[in-house]
């Protein structure tokens, strides 16, 4: 039986880089793919390129796969080409769709790179559980959570996303909501729950357990590698963990913003173990829907001003990928 995948279901601006990245270093077996994000893109696109049982129609999506690992600021070190993906595709797998390509090519780059089986941290992922279990299994999941209101602080730093504290808090509760059903007994042999601030207080012991749960043990010598960090999100991944990077939304959030995220987030905060630093205000439905607009406004002409502004290599790469990404179809 294969070695079963492993994905990391969090929000962004959870840690997952940071975790993928460290598993990657610390054993032989698993190997954390940079984020390709095909389901996100690709889930939702597939009955628009027709009946897979067509083939040029399944070379097509193929195709397209291929893309998002190339039109990316970190792309993949490894050359696919469709038509030997196809040739051994049915031979693998009882059905065609994303998930199988998606875990075709995961597994051949994670070979490819010395290791056995993949990590995957794509975004949306908790969009996609059951599929994945239904289509993959065996996989293992880990659930990572962080704090909201650090969580809200480090996604309105983003120069071109949402900044709007509403929007970003009611995101997270979204999201939460839809990775608690990893609480399921129909997951729970298959998943681990940490938080972000457990694993970099003690990022030694939590590897320790997470290697437990996956059945694989510390590498006799470090993997270390150097990450592509020119974008900002990735700045600090080829540095010490950041053992103290907890807690800032106490100086950098005003209380009111601080009131904002508790009150949209508490009830998950709870089932979390995160503790309220105030009274859950009710805010009124019309302050809140306003500052909700305000931000979605705000973000679209950010992104707009992209056009007109000096681009660097990474933003070029990303405006490449965000042409080529706005054919797919996404509910989000």
């Amino acid at each position: 039986m294969s070695l079963p995948p492993l994905f990391i279901v969090a929000s962004e601006r959870s840690g997952t880089n940071l975790l993928r990245k460290r598993l990657t270093e610390k054993q032989d077996i698993y190997y954390g793919v940079e984020p390709a994000h095909f389901l996100k893109h690709l889930y939702h696109h597939q009955p628009f390129y027709g009946s897979f049982s067509d083939d040029q129609n399944f070379i097509a999506m193929i195709k397209d796969a291929i893309k998002l690992c190339k039109l990316h600021f970190a792309p993949w070190d490894i050359e696919f080409e469709a038509k030997e993906i196809f040739s051994e595709y049915d031979s693998i797998y009882s059905y065609r769709n994303v998930f199988g390509v998606m875990d075709y090519m995961m597994k051949r780059y994670a070979i490819s790179k010395g290791y056995k089986t993949y990590i995957c941290k794509d975004n949306f992922l908790f969009d996609y559980l059951y599929q994945i279990k239904a289509y993959l299994e065996p996989v293992k999941f880990i659930y990572l959570y962080r704090d909201p209101r650090d969580v809200v602080l480090s996604q309105t730093r983003r120069r071109f996303g949402d900044q709007s504290i509403v929007n970003n808090a009611k995101l997270w509760r979204s999201e939460q909501v839809k990775s608690f059903q990893l609480f399921q007994d129909f997951f729970k042999d298959d998943c681990f729950l940490i938080s972000y601030e457990d694993f970099i207080k003690d990022e030694e012991n939590s590897l320790k357990q997470i290697f437990s749960f996956l059945g694989t043990e510390e590498a006799e010598s470090e993997n270390f590698y150097e990450e592509f960090v020119e974008a900002h999100d990735w700045k600090n991944l080829n540095k010490p963990t950041l053992k103290n990077n907890f807690g800032k939304y106490k100086t950098e959030l005003s209380s009111k913003q601080i009131k904002l995220v508790e009150t949209i987030c508490h009830r998950e905060m709870g089932l979390l173990g995160y503790e309220l630093q105030y009274e859950t205000t009710g805010f009124s439905t019309f302050f809140l829907a306003w500052r909700s607009l305000r931000g979605k406004i705000s973000r679209i002409l950010r992104v707009k001003l992209l056009k007109y502004l000096k681009t660097d290599q990474v933003k070029e790469k990303r405006l490449k990928r965000r042409r080529f990404v706005s054919k797919f179809r996404h509910p989000n």
